[in-house]
This record gives C-alpha cells, sequence and structure tokens, in this order.
C-alpha cells in the first residue's frame, strides 16, 4: 500500500497537460494548430474537473494527429486522469498499453511501464500480468536501485502466488546481490518469515536478528521482534522470547507479547 501511494504521488498531476519547459513554446510552434487547439481543450476541460471529457479530448489528439509532437504526452495525460480521477484502472491499464505499443522508444517507457506493473498487481489483482511486468522492468532499468526494487516485487508477487520456494530463492538472491537499505530489510524480513512458515525456526532467527540490527524504520523492527517472538516460542527459549517481547515499543503488542512467556 505504501508503495502505491508513493506511486501515485509521482503521477500526481502537478499542472493539467505535459507542456513543460522541457517541450516549451517552441514545440508549440511547429506543431500544427489542430493538435495544439485539441491539447488546450484537453487542459481546460482537466482545469473544469470535467474528466471524462478530458480523457476522451486528450485521446483525440493521439488518435486523429498521431504523428504529432504532442500525441504520446496526451496519452499518458488521459491514462494518468482515468486512473487517478476517474479511479478507472481497465481504462488506464488500456491507455498505457497503447502508449507502450505506439512508443516503445519513448523517454517515458519505463514509467508507464512501472505503472501498468502497479495496476495490474494493486489495482486489477493480476498478479501474473504484474509479475511479468516487473521482471520487464528488472531488465531493461538502468539504475541499479530501481532495478533491485523491481526484483523485490518479483519476488514479492511469487509470495502472493504462493509459489515459495521462487520467492525465497529471489528475495535471498537479492540479498546477496548487495541490495542494501530498507530494500534488503524488506528482502530479509521475508526470508524470516518464509523460514518459519516452513517451521525452520532456528535459521528465521538470523535474518530477523540483522534487521533490528541495522532497521531505523519502526514497523520493520516491530515485524522482527515479532518473528524473533515467534521463532523463540516455537524453540522453547522462553527467556530470550520474553526479552524480545519486552523490548517492543508499542504497550498493547508488548503485554499480549510477554503473556505467551508467563509460565504457572
Amino acid at each position: 500500500m505504501a508503495r502505491n501511494k508513493r506511486f501515485r504521488r509521482a503521477f500526481q498531476l502537478q499542472r493539467p497537460g505535459a507542456l513543460t519547459a522541457m517541450i516549451g513554446w517552441v514545440l508549440l510552434a511547429s506543431c500544427g494548430p489542430q493538435d495544439v487547439q485539441l491539447y488546450r481543450q484537453a487542459e481546460k476541460l482537466w482545469r473544469n474537473a470535467e474528466y471524462q471529457k478530458a480523457v476522451e479530448a486528450f485521446q483525440n489528439v493521439a488518435e486523429l494527429h498521431p504523428e504529432s509532437p504532442l500525441a504520446a504526452d496526451a496519452l499518458r495525460e488521459a491514462a494518468a486522469i482515468a486512473s487517478l480521477q476517474l479511479n478507472n484502472p481497465a481504462k488506464a491499464l488500456k491507455l498505457y498499453q497503447a502508449f507502450l505499443e505506439r512508443y516503445p522508444r519513448s523517454e517515458h517507457r519505463l514509467q508507464a511501464l512501472s505503472r501498468v506493473a502497479d495496476l495490474y498487481e494493486n489495482e486489477i489483482g493480476d498478479l501474473r500480468k504484474a509479475l511479468a511486468a516487473h521482471q520487464q522492468l528488472a531488465r531493461l532499468s538502468f539504475d541499479e536501485k530501481e532495478q533491485m526494487q523491481h526484483r523485490l516485487a518479483v519476488a514479492t508477487c511469487y509470495f502472493k502466488l504462493n509459489e515459495f520456494d521462487r520467492a525465497l530463492f529471489d528475495y535471498q538472491k537479492l540479498i546477496d546481490d548487495g541490495a542494501g537499505g530498507h530494500l534488503r530489510e524488506q528482502a530479509q524480513l521475508k526470508v524470516g518469515t518464509l523460514l518459519q512458515m516452513r517451521r525452520r525456526y532456528q535459521a528465521a532467527l538470523e535474518p530477523f536478528k540483522k534487521v533490528l540490527q541495522t532497521t531505523a524504520c519502526s514497523e520493520c523492527k516491530l515485524q522482527a521482534q515479532l518473528g524473533l517472538v515467534e521463532c523463540y516460542d516455537a524453540l522453547q527459549e522462553y527467556g530470550e522470547g520474553d526479552r524480545v517481547a519486552r523490548e517492543i515499543l508499542d504497550p498493547q503488542i508488548r503485554s499480549r507479547m510477554v503473556r505467551r512467556f508467563q509460565r504457572p
């Protein structure tokens, strides 16, 4: 969910249209009058919160003037409005896919493909197609951190699909390949959880402990502590379990976990 919110913020329309300084009035002057007029009409509809009409108007730019320098941006604008303002993921997905098919060399290709992956995973619920999109992004991304993020998403798709062997392999490979920071901690937590699920409690202790040693994230810390409590309880190492439970900051969770280790 957090990841989806971050993605939505990244795609939030900061101003109507894609005519920024990067395109400029020089570009406008080079376009035919009809495509410019249609584009401006679409922008006006967006400003007036007539979102359905704005989507249709931006689509018209791309359909009626496919050779226009504005066509690709118009299609992306239509997709973003369909997703963010109309909350219509199916329509947004169709528009992003059209953009990817028509403009495979666009500098915004990876951004659009990332949005496709997000829509499949979090809005439409087709994990197989989300998995394929994340795999493609992991191959195409030039930035190492972004590549690692998509590899984490691939592993998480396998986890959600209950393909736990593959998920465990991919999470561990991510750690072995040098993923750092919060991304590494997320992978370590998943490795610990998957080992727990296999009742390999002794092996699960290590990734949870490593998260506690490095994390500055309160949620990651809590997940690692709860994982350790579960492991120590299963291993009947009640003293260690009680010690970890008493270090939990949330008073309600701490009280509930401590009670697990109170013996008559």
